[in-house]
């Protein structure tokens, strides 16, 4: 096993043969190429490039994250183990942009602290993304002092994320404070993003709209791996429900983590199919692929997310 664990290294055996032997060109069109500062942010402005490829984010979760104090065999049905790490699960994919988000249980993670040598590997990555809140009841705005911190080790931060945020309404912020954070994030070209799931904390309904209306972005997630089947409604619903002109990033689940199993490959290849014509028509800005602990798993719809990204990501939009 290729990981202590500990600060600097997030890989496993997986992650030490792909990163020696797999990434040459390919990974540098994709947009590995070194350090380089992410291009800015305007809240009325477009901030990706022409092609799918740079539309695409991972949802970035530390190779140990699934690991906990107590043994456990499995979490949420994947082993509880070492899995890829967050650069080398890019890597693999061929996504320039990571959410990191540091969630988890596991034993031997990295504090949250972006001035720890660890967050360095990431500035060879296009964009990045943070986490501000999980969804509990903390104060938002010493959250952003710790973002500021890790865009200057980094560089590239562009996005901060309210993870979880609508789960339990009575943690979702005031609205002058949640006006706040997004204007300090503004002053450092940050765009504020919100998850929201179809099928979770009540789904799209009228009593976040005025939080939904301060965020300048909107994730839109699908829990359970069967509602997947009502991608088109729900995605054509949240579109109508902020307006045409809110950037809205699109979930996609390679594992279904409401069941504890896999998302099965007619479910990926449809939310694939639809992903597609979204990027092709406006209605989504961008791709979110959930997550990197899944890319070790030998599952059908991790290689068909790989192979769909390498035939459509330097397709122009």
């Amino acid at each position: 096993m290729y990981t202590n664990g500990l600060k600097g290294i997030d890989m496993n055996r997986r992650d030490f043969i792909t990163a020696a032997s797999c990434f040459g060109a390919a990974a540098m069109a994709g947009g590995f190429a070194g350090c380089a500062t992410a291009p800015k942010f305007t809240p009325s402005g477009a901030m990706y490039d022409e092609t799918v490829r740079d539309r695409l984010w991972l949802w970035g979760h530390h190779a140990n994250a699934l690991l906990r104090k107590k043994p456990v065999k499995t979490f949420a049905g994947l082993p509880s183990r070492p899995h890829t790490g967050m650069l080398e699960g890019c890597k693999y994919l061929g996504i320039p942009n990571l959410a990191f988000i540091n969630w988890g249980g596991g034993v031997n993670m990295v504090p949250d602290d972006p001035d720890d040598p660890f967050y360095t590997r990431f500035c060879e990555l296009k964009r990045t993304a943070w986490k501000i809140s999980m969804g509990g009841p903390e104060n938002l705005i010493p959250r952003t002092e710790i973002a500021f911190r890790y865009q200057k080790v980094t560089g590239n931060l562009t996005t901060c994320f309210l993870d979880d945020y609508f789960i339990e309404e009575k943690y979702v912020r005031p609205l002058d404070e949640l006006t706040e954070v997004r204007e300090r994030l503004h002053s450092h070209d940050i765009k504020l993003t919100v998850v929201l799931y179809t099928d979770q904390g009540g789904g799209i309904k009228d009593s976040i709209k005025p939080s939904l209306d301060v965020c300048d972005e909107v994730s839109l997630w699908f829990w359970h791996g069967k509602n997947v089947d009502t991608m088109d409604l729900q995605v054509r619903k949240c579109r109508e429900f902020i307006g045409k002109e809110k950037s809205m990033l699109l979930g996609l689940y390679i594992w279904d983590w409401g069941a504890g199993r896999p998302i099965g490959e007619e479910r990926m290849r449809h939310q694939l199919d639809l992903a597609r014509q979204y990027l092709a028509d406006g209605t989504v800005s961008g791709l979110i692929f959930h997550t990197n602990l899944i890319c070790d798993m030998d599952d059908p719809a991790v290689e068909l997310s790989r192979r769909w990204i390498a035939e459509h990501g330097e397709e122009h939009i």
